[in-house]
């Protein structure tokens, strides 16, 4: 937020920010992190992505492992097999995974195609079909969610808006209300979308490689193994999140950038974690958050006392 006021407030155009690239690349790099780098992520924020994603925990661990070292922990695998909604037809590919870890097949039976991320009957352990996933994820996200975003559209209108809401408390109402469903209908088609591309990418992948192992005589067994592996390359986990991101359409215009603000700071502190586990940039101890907090409120008084036009209503009014 400080730094869209301040971009505005200087009259430096930056479309990205005003629009939406910034949040889309910012949203590729979460979820990447979330999946891959979660230590890059706060806590707080790796459960709320967790609880908002509708997935078992475990599902994430094995993924994890299984994308990094090619193995994962049974125990995860058990915990998610023990669920009492879990389907049986889930339940039996699981198990049959779990053998395939325990016992793994013979290196001249080349057959046997093992996963090198969680499978699908563990991503929806209630869900036995794929397809099914969409619809039931937006309902279950967006029940979710309405209460937290009826909540942010409603109090501000109601506290803040207080003359428009005497004149016509109707109008203000439904506003809020459109606004609470849109929200919520936001971050449902999110989830919506990156799981989708999380299941198909990763069903596509085991389709073309169970046709090479058994030599097909199909044209799609002979695609490069690189372009085959990149389906479930790390990539292709930020390319899935960065697709996820498109979802801000679904929010109203002029809370795109509001959001953006708001994630961009998260993405752009994975990734400096990131950089920072590698050496390549430098380290700023205990000052750094102060430093940054500190620049931050200057930009946003900044613009408060020469253009507060590009501050939100909510901002101004504190």
């Amino acid at each position: 937020m400080a730094m869209f006021s301040f971009f505005a407030w200087r009259k430096v155009s930056f479309p990205s920010l005003k629009v939406h690239a910034n949040r889309i690349h910012s949203c590729g790099q979460i979820i990447y992190a979330f999946l891959l780098r979660p230590e890059t992520l706060p806590r707080s924020y790796r459960t709320w992505i967790g609880e908002a994603a509708k997935v078992p925990k475990e599902c994430v661990n094995m993924n994890l492992s299984l994308v990094r070292q090619g193995t994962f922990d049974p125990g995860d695998l058990d915990k998610i097999t023990a669920l009492p909604d879990i389907t049986q037809t889930n339940l039996k590919d699981l198990l049959t995974l779990r053998t395939q870890l325990l016992a793994p097949p013979s290196p001249t039976d080349p057959l046997e195609y093992f996963p090198n991320y969680a499978p699908c009957s563990a991503v929806h352990p209630a869900l036995t079909h794929c397809s099914s996933v969409p619809l039931d994820r937006f309902f279950a996200v967006f029940k979710w969610m309405l209460p937290i975003y009826g909540a942010l559209h409603f109090v501000p209108a109601v506290l803040f808006k207080r003359k428009a809401f005497a004149q016509d408390p109707g109008q203000v109402l439904v506003k809020a209300g459109l606004g609470s469903l849109r929200s919520s209908a936001f971050l449902g088609a999110f989830v919506v979308i990156y799981q989708s591309i999380f299941c198909y990418k990763h069903k596509l992948h085991k389709y073309l490689t169970v046709l090479r192992l058994n030599n097909s005589a199909s044209l799609f067994a002979h695609l490069p193994v690189p372009l085959v592996e990149a389906l479930i390359s790390k990539v292709s986990f930020w390319a899935a999140g960065f697709m996820a991101g498109l979802a801000l359409f679904v929010e109203e215009k002029r809370r795109r950038g509001e959001l953006a603000m708001y994630v961009l700071p998260k993405g752009l502190e994975s990734v400096w974690v990131m950089l920072r586990g590698k050496g390549w940039v430098f380290r700023t101890g205990n000052w750094g958050e102060s430093a940054l907090t500190a620049l931050g409120m200057a930009m946003v008084m900044s613009a408060y006392q020469n253009d507060p036009q590009h501050l939100s209503g909510f901002v101004r009014r504190i």
